[in-house]
């Protein structure tokens, strides 16, 4: 029996005859059943342990956040472990709950991070039926994940890790955490493919959609003389938004009254610094104060989400990066805005939703004009990032 299932697993599991076939019914699989143990929790509250940066100018703090209150609108309570960075406490509200700052966070030098003592007393006070440990490889180094992960199985329960980046370097850690009972998770598929040829078992479960009320699929711009692009996330050089600026200036020779929004909050890095100074230089050559908004300002996401809404098209000309996912390309998806991206791998699962161009200025401003000059394609790419939203919401 045990040779025939084998067998069956190796050449007949869906993985083998379809591979996105494979994993989306994998996905829908773990929703089914999440489903129905949430429902069966609810007679007795859940209590979840989190893991993460929540407070601090990092994308992995803001996904934890919605995490929660997905988990929360469930009658899941939780429990935050977050972290204080260099001259910089974290930032909590009254909805992110119970939460300590249990660990140090250095974002700056990426030399100093490290577990705050007596962690093993604080994950056991916790009383938790449920950890979630967000991991990243510049959070903890491996013998303090290691620590952390220790105490919760001393606790009774074995976390779920979410995998944010994925490396060779990173294998021998992760295989251990497997051998000790620690579930592993990533929602980038090429990183559980590459982790899965390791031999190392994790799941796929890909990056949750903002819920935005009366979302639908859009047949035009909102007003087609005056298209509005928009680009959102964390200023940092390798965004790309120098390049989609260049792109702009090129769309504005055929469509004069086009507005671009860049809602980009500044990150306490120099890189950061430098891409402001040279984004707000060209602005100030290219005479674009009138048509260009750079806002720098941090939004809460629901605020973020309905600024994008007010735009038509979203671009993300992002150069190679090691994060996991684009929580920013996912936010404009919710919108149901036809998505433009580049094709640095942060993007490899949205290449059935987006569409993928070189990120230079000439493609970039091709692909808008394709946009625009062309409403039954503007509709197709709409509706696709519609159809991904009402699949993947939270």
């Amino acid at each position: 029996g045990q040779a025939n299932r084998r067998l069956t697993e190796t050449q007949f599991a869906w993985e083998r005859i379809s591979e996105r076939t494979g994993h989306v019914l994998k996905a829908e699989f773990f929703k089914h059943l999440g489903a129905t143990r949430l429902a069966e929790h609810k007679q007795c509250q859940s209590r979840i342990l989190h893991f993460s940066t929540v407070g601090q100018k990092c994308g992995i703090g803001e996904y934890t956040r919605h995490l929660m209150a997905a988990l929360r609108r469930e009658g899941a309570a939780s429990k935050l472990l977050t972290s204080r960075s260099p001259g910089h406490e974290p930032q909590l509200t009254a909805e992110d709950g119970d939460a300590d700052i249990a660990w140090h966070f250095d974002n700056v030098t990426w030399s100093t991070t490290r577990l705050f003592p007596e962690i093993e007393r604080r994950v056991a006070a916790a009383g938790m039926t449920g950890a979630i440990i967000q991991h990243h490889p510049g959070f903890l180094p491996g013998a303090d994940l290691l620590r952390l992960v220790d105490a919760c199985l001393q606790s009774g329960v074995a976390p779920l890790t979410i995998l944010h980046a994925v490396s060779d370097a990173q294998v021998p850690l992760l295989a251990e955490l497997v051998s000790r009972g620690v579930l592993l998770a990533s929602h980038k598929l090429s990183d559980v493919k590459f982790l899965q040829q390791q031999s190392v078992a994790v799941m796929h479960i890909p990056l949750a959609v903002a819920e935005l009320p009366g979302r639908l699929a859009r047949t035009s711009p909102i007003d087609r003389q005056a298209p509005i692009i928009v680009s959102n996330g964390f200023l940092r050089a390798h965004k790309g938004f120098e390049t989609l600026l260049e792109a702009f200036v090129l769309l504005k020779q055929h469509v004069p009254h086009a507005r671009l929004r860049l809602l980009a909050p500044d990150y306490p890095s120099p890189d950061s610094r430098e891409t402001l100074s040279r984004l707000e230089a060209v602005i100030r050559a290219k005479l674009l104060t009138d048509c260009v908004d750079l806002d720098t300002r941090y939004r809460e996401k629901q605020e973020l989400i309905s600024e994008i809404a007010k735009c038509d098209i979203a671009v993300f000309p992002y150069g190679e990066s090691a994060e996991g996912g684009s929580a920013a390309a996912s936010d404009a998806i919710a919108c149901a805005l036809p998505v433009i991206v580049s094709p640095s791998r942060v993007f490899d699962d949205l290449r059935h939703v987006a569409l993928t161009v070189a990120a230079e200025p000439y493609a970039l401003h091709q692909a808008m004009m394709s946009m625009l000059d062309n409403p039954s394609y503007y509709s197709r790419t709409s509706y696709a990032s519609f159809a991904y939203a009402e699949r993947q919401s939270w």
